[in-house]
């Protein structure tokens, strides 16, 4: 079968300013000619999202009573839609560089995270990000502290094969809200594959797109983080540092 990928975008209570994240993603996805499937959580049954149609876009909702994102529910949900070699799971706010991934060269691997260095955007760089349309401060000009190195699988972005991501599970559908599903991925990804696990594509940006902080209840955090500690996984086990200290920044991670 030859390799191929389709683009899943999961949604949950977009604001305006997530409305707007999401339009400029889509406009520069568009440009890839994949599939998108946009897999939106709705507690009415009703879209929120109507601003961008396409040809490639398809849009599907789930009617679920749950008043917090169930995020790995919805990716693992969107495989049944998917006939391709390859899932690429993209955060509504989080954009990298499209133009410079080649994309068919990195589907020869099974699992691969699309970036390396990622940085958090503020209103106004999200707004000249989305008015000119490039990332205009980047690791080669001189800024490469403002930027993380992120090594850590299944964080903000990232491309796997379906049937070897279903073979060790797919998404941990006990977490709900935000926080700890990825280290979750993660970490089974380097305990059920053998020799080259993940392909990390190297000298490409990301950029999280400025939106207000998610309306997450104090208990989310705590549950999600009891959930990963009883499935036997400790936050030691991650390696990559600065991923591991912007949990901490975020809360998710005891200082």
């Amino acid at each position: 079968m030859h390799s191929d990928v389709t683009i899943v975008i999961p949604i949950f209570q977009l604001d305006q300013y997530r409305t707007r994240n999401l339009d400029f993603i889509l406009s520069r996805l568009i440009s890839t000619s994949k599939r998108i499937v946009l897999i939106e959580q709705s507690t009415t049954g009703d879209p929120m999202y109507a601003s961008i149609k396409h040809s490639n876009i398809e849009h599907l909702v789930f009617r679920s009573p749950h008043d917090k994102i169930r995020k790995s529910w919805l990716i693992n949900t969107s495989i049944n839609f998917i006939k391709t070699t390859h899932i690429w799971v993209c955060d509504t706010d989080f954009y990298i560089e499209y133009n410079k991934l080649n994309i068919n060269n990195v589907l020869a691997h099974d699992f691969i995270q699309p970036y390396h260095y990622a940085k958090d955007l503020d209103e106004l760089q999200t707004q000249s990000l989305v008015n000119n349309g490039n990332i205009e401060v980047n690791y080669y000009s001189g800024e490469e502290e403002s930027y993380r190195h992120i090594n850590t699988f299944g964080a903000l972005s990232f491309i796997a094969n379906i049937s070897k991501f279903q073979s060790i599970g797919g998404m941990c559908e006990q977490y709900e809200g935000w926080g700890y599903e990825d280290f979750d991925l993660y970490l089974r990804v380097h305990l059920n594959t053998t020799g080259p696990q993940i392909y990390i594509v190297d000298n490409i940006l990301g950029v999280h797109m400025y939106h207000p902080p998610s309306l997450t209840k104090p208990g989310d955090v705590t549950n999600n983080l009891k959930i990963f500690t009883e499935k036997g996984f400790n936050i030691d086990q991650i390696d990559d540092i600065t991923l591991k200290y912007y949990y901490t920044d975020w809360g998710l991670v005891k200082k």
